[in-house]
């Protein structure tokens, strides 16, 4: 820019050439710099879970006044403007076209962006989740992450180590219950597995059923009666609902005394499960070491 071109002629014309020899007008360069075209695009969320409504914003480099944008997925155009935005599968590939009208010195148009590979998690299968007397019961694929709540509102809280494929919560007191499966993050849906639990006893019961310290130091006598004979099972969970003892008794007529020994186990409030062929019944030990 700013160059000042001219020429000065020397004529050889004969016989009268005048003004020899002669210098030309001056012409000034005005020299643009190159404007190189370039286009990013980048993910509103990636990864998503299934269903997840994803924009994708294109970035311009040199656009000009009116860039025109063409969008693609997996090679197929899909789109056009600035923004696209749709529903994406696991493993889609988007990526944008810019057409510039930057003027007078566009290089590189058009240009084509980097490339967006979505990753879609599945929401995970809701968990079959029974009422079976004071327990619930919950089942989905093993190594999910559960989440349990005795609110009606919120998402509750995760409870640690909650993975298994089967997990049994002990309920803390009468009100509705329900629970969550979570696998990268995607949350199972959660309206068709409430249930209402009411903690108690029944009274209908032909087993009668009495826990005591023998003596206050970690062990405690399950003291059973039974008017004819019965199969039942002894349970014990702790605050996680994470069974830490279980035995099974079958055929028992009459009156039985059991030692349950949680010295091992650290301080804290258990829950005992008395479970024969009528009802549950939930006890609750509190160990204090």
């Amino acid at each position: 820019t700013g160059d000042a071109i001219y020429v000065v002629l020397t004529s050889n014309a004969t016989p009268c050439a005048t003004g020899s020899p002669a210098t030309s007008n001056t012409i000034t360069m005005t020299v643009n710099p190159n404007l190189p075209v370039s286009v990013s695009i980048a993910a509103s969320a990636n990864p998503v879970c299934a269903g997840t409504s994803v924009t994708f914003t294109a970035t311009p480099t040199n656009g000009g006044t009116a860039p025109a944008y063409q969008w693609f997925k997996n090679t197929v155009a899909v789109g056009t403007g600035a923004t696209f935005t749709y529903v994406p599968v696991n493993g889609d590939v988007i990526y944008v076209v810019l057409t510039s009208n930057a003027a007078p010195c566009a290089t590189g148009s058009p240009a084509t962006s980097n490339t967006v590979t979505m990753t879609v998690y599945p929401i995970p299968p809701a968990p079959v989740v029974t009422n079976t007397g004071y327990t619930a019961y919950s089942s989905a694929p093993a190594g999910n992450q559960w989440y349990y709540s005795a609110t009606q509102s919120g998402t509750g809280a995760p409870i640690p180590g909650a993975t298994a494929q089967t997990y049994y919560a002990v309920p803390t007191g009468t009100g509705w219950y329900w629970s969550i499966v979570t696998l990268n993050g995607c949350s199972s849906d959660t309206s068709n597995h409430k249930l209402i639990i009411t903690v108690g006893i029944d009274s209908h019961s032909s087993t009668a059923i009495n826990i005591y310290p023998v003596p206050n130091d970690g062990r405690f006598n399950v003291s059973i009666t039974t008017a004819s004979s019965e199969s039942f099972s002894i349970s014990v969970y702790n605050n996680l609902g994470v069974k830490i003892y279980e035995e099974t008794k079958v055929d028992v007529n009459g009156s039985l005394q059991k030692v349950i020994d949680l010295r091992p186990v650290p301080s804290g409030v258990y829950s005992v499960i008395f479970v024969n062929s009528e009802n549950q019944v939930v006890k609750k030990i509190i160990v204090n070491k």
